[in-house]
């Protein structure tokens, strides 16, 4: 971890433990500045031995968003929220949430670790990285499977038709959305929507305040959903590879 002085700024770095990568933790740059603190950035990265650079932006922050830019970062991925309002109306999304049998999980859990890793990839995360941040994060929040503490997973029925599901941690007093599938026959009728407004009418009734998750830049379906529905970005990540 290191901080360097930018001729009267402040340019916080440090080691990214997933992908031994160096994490811009915070800026703050003086006019003309940015250059050397590009300069700082890349010969911090020679000095620990790595080639990848990431960063976290929130909305406003002028300094990370400059920065980003002229390391020619691109945005990987966003952490978005979605808060309730105590007015707002009451939306069942038309689609039911039922939980999810064991045969249910055992097959989703078969394909899921696969698609996350390479979700993972696919917004620049080395593969073998990506395999093994896959593959920690479900035993982390999964150990126990269906039965796992704080988490709801269910499959999403229109009728008795199962058409996707959902998985929500949940967290007090904002819940997260760890995934959302629509079945591939499904897709195009408006079930991605109806599945997300159920699991946030449940959230809402069970007395949390928000609810937040994550989406990956490649994802621009689901980041327009994600806006339409009313999320908010609240934290950017950037990656880039010298």
């Amino acid at each position: 971890m290191a901080g360097d002085l930018i001729s009267g700024g402040w340019l916080w770095l440090r080691r990214d433990p997933r992908d031994g990568g160096v994490r811009v933790g915070d800026c703050t740059l003086p006019t003309g500045r940015l250059a050397e603190a590009v300069t700082a950035v890349t010969a911090y990265a020679d000095r620990v031995g790595t080639r990848m650079i990431t960063a976290v932006c929130w909305p406003g922050d002028v300094h990370g968003g400059e920065l980003v830019s002229a390391l020619g970062a691109e945005r990987s991925a966003s952490q978005m929220d979605l808060a309730f309002g105590v007015d707002d109306p009451p939306v069942s999304g038309g689609v039911e949430l039922r939980p999810m049998t064991d045969a249910q999980f055992e097959e989703y859990r078969t394909e899921a670790v696969e698609g996350y890793a390479q979700e993972r990839a696919d917004a620049g995360e080395p593969p073998d990285v990506a395999t093994a941040n896959a593959r920690e994060s479900y035993e982390r929040l999964l150990p126990d499977g269906l039965d796992s503490e704080g988490q709801w997973l269910w499959t999403a029925y229109d009728g008795d038709v199962p058409v996707g599901l959902l998985w929500i941690g949940a967290h007090l007093p904002h819940a997260f959305v760890y995934d959302v599938q629509v079945s591939e026959d499904h897709r195009r009728r408006g079930l991605g929507r109806a599945i997300m407004q159920a699991g946030a009418a449940h959230c809402r009734e069970s007395g949390r305040t928000g609810l937040g998750l994550n989406v990956f830049a490649p994802n621009t379906g689901a980041r327009a959903l994600y806006d339409q529905l009313g999320y908010r970005p609240v934290e950017d990540f950037y990656r880039r590879a010298l």
